[in-house]
C-alpha cells in the first residue's frame, strides 16, 4: 500500500498462486509491467494503480513466458478499483492458457493516456487459448493512439461476456473497439459517446476467423462532421461472422455528408437492429460492401434529417417501423436493378418518398 516503484528489471510486482491478495495506491515508472498477477488467483482486492509502464500497468496471465512462469490455474472474483495511465503502454491485459479460465473481473474505471491500447484480451507467447468468463468495466475513458479495446486472436479460446457501463472515445485517430478473436459471445456498452471528429472507427470487426454472438451499444452520442468516418463500422472479412449488432437510443449531432451511423463492408452479419435514432446524418444504415445473404436490417423509431434511412447495395430483408425522419431523397434507396431486397414497412409518418429504386 502507498508504494512507488521504478526501473525494475522486469515486473515491479509479481504475485502468483494467491488468495485474498490486497493492494492500494501503487505507482509505477518502469520498463515492463507494474503489477503482474499469475493464476491461480482467488478474490484479490486491488485499489488504485497508476503510472507509466513500458508494457502492461496491470496484467493477469495463466502462466507466463517460460522464464517467468510460476503457476497456472483459474482466476475468480478479481476486483480492481481504478487503473490510470500516465503514458503507459497498456493499462490492463488478460492472457490465458486453456483449460484454465479467468472467470470474473470487475474494474471500476480505466482512464488516462496510453501509447498503445487501453486494454486487451489476447494470446501471447506460451499463453494459448485464452478463456474469459465476464469482464465488467464501470467507466472506460482512455486516450489511446490505436485502440481503446482490442481482442486479437485467442486461437481456440473464448470470451463469454464483456460489459462496459460507460464509455467515452477520447482520441480522434483511435478505434474504440477492434475485434479479431476466435469467439466472443456478447459485448455491450450501455452508454457510449464519441465526439472526437477524427479518423478512427468506433467499431472495427476484422480478421479471418472471428465468431461473435452480439455486439450492443446503448445511449450512443456521436458528433458527426463531413470528413469524419461513419460511427459504427463493421469491417469484417474472411470467415468472420456476427449474429447481431444492436444500437439503442442513438443521437447524432452535426451534419455529416456521406456518413452513416452503421456501415457494413462485406460482413457476414445475421441481423442489424437500430431502435430509436435522432440526428442529422446521411444514412442510418449504409453499405460499402454487401452483408451476408439472409441478413435482416431492422430500423425503428427513426427521426431527424437524413438523405436516406437505409441505402442498399445488396438484397437483405429490411424491416421499417415508426419512421418519422425527413429524408431528402427517400426512406430506402435501392442501388441498381440487381438489388432486390425484401422490404416490410410498418408505421411511416414522413413526406419523403418511401423507396427510390436506382
Amino acid at each position: 500500500e502507498n508504494v512507488f516503484s521504478r526501473d525494475a528489471a522486469k515486473y515491479c510486482f509479481l504475485i502468483a498462486n494467491s488468495t485474498g491478495f490486497f493492494c492500494d495506491n501503487l505507482e509505477f515508472n518502469t520498463f515492463s509491467d507494474g503489477l503482474h498477477l499469475q493464476t491461480p488467483l482467488l478474490y484479490p482486492n486491488i485499489g488504485f494503480l497508476h503510472g507509466r509502464t513500458g508494457d502492461d500497468l496491470c496484467a493477469i496471465t495463466v502462466g507466463d513466458y517460460a522464464a517467468y512462469e510460476i503457476s497456472r490455474g483459474d482466476a475468480r472474483g478479481v476486483n480492481i478499483g481504478h487503473i490510470h495511465g500516465h503514458g503507459a503502454f497498456e493499462l490492463f491485459r488478460i492472457a490465458g492458457n486453456s483449460p484454465y479460465k479467468v472467470h470474473d473481473v470487475l474494474i471500476g474505471k480505466l482512464s488516462g493516456t496510453v501509447t498503445a491500447t487501453g486494454y486487451s484480451i489476447r494470446d501471447d507467447t506460451n499463453l494459448i487459448g485464452t478463456l474469459v468468463g465476464s469482464l465488467t468495466i464501470g467507466e472506460l475513458a482512455v486516450d489511446s493512439v490505436s485502440e481503446t479495446q482490442m481482442f486479437p486472436s485467442i486461437g481456440s479460446g473464448q470470451i463469454d461476456n464483456i460489459h462496459v457501463i460507460k464509455g467515452t472515445k477520447l482520441n480522434a485517430a483511435s478505434t474504440w473497439l477492434k475485434c479479431n478473436a476466435s469467439k466472443i459471445n456478447r459485448y455491450r456498452c450501455d452508454d457510449f459517446e464519441d465526439s472526437t471528429l477524427g479518423s478512427g472507427f468506433s467499431l472495427d470487426v476484422t480478421g479471418a476467423s472471428g465468431v461473435y454472438g452480439s455486439i450492443e451499444f446503448g445511449n450512443v452520442r456521436w458528433v458527426a462532421a463531413s470528413g469524419t468516418p461513419s460511427c459504427l463500422v463493421l469491417e469484417a472479412y474472411g470467415t468472420t461472422t456476427l449474429n447481431l449488432l444492436r444500437v439503442e437510443n442513438a443521437r447524432a449531432t452535426g451534419d455529416a455528408s456521406g456518413r452513416f451511423l452503421v456501415r457494413t463492408a462485406s460482413v457476414a452479419v445475421a441481423c442489424i437492429d437500430v431502435e430509436s435514432f435522432y440526428g442529422t446524418v446521411n444514412r442510418v444504415y449504409g453499405e460499402s460492401g454487401a452483408p451476408s445473404a439472409g441478413c435482416t436490417i431492422k430500423l425503428s423509431k427513426i427521426s431527424g434529417s437524413l438523405t436516406y434511412c437505409a441505402a442498399l447495395a445488396s438484397s437483405p430483408t429490411v424491416v421499417l417501423d415508426e419512421i418519422y425522419a425527413a429524408c431528402t431523397s427517400a426512406v430506402v434507396n435501392i442501388g441498381g436493378t440487381a438489388v432486390s431486397p425484401t422490404i416490410r414497412a410498418g408505421r411511416m409518418v414522413t413526406t419523403s418518398a418511401h423507396i427510390n429504386a436506382g
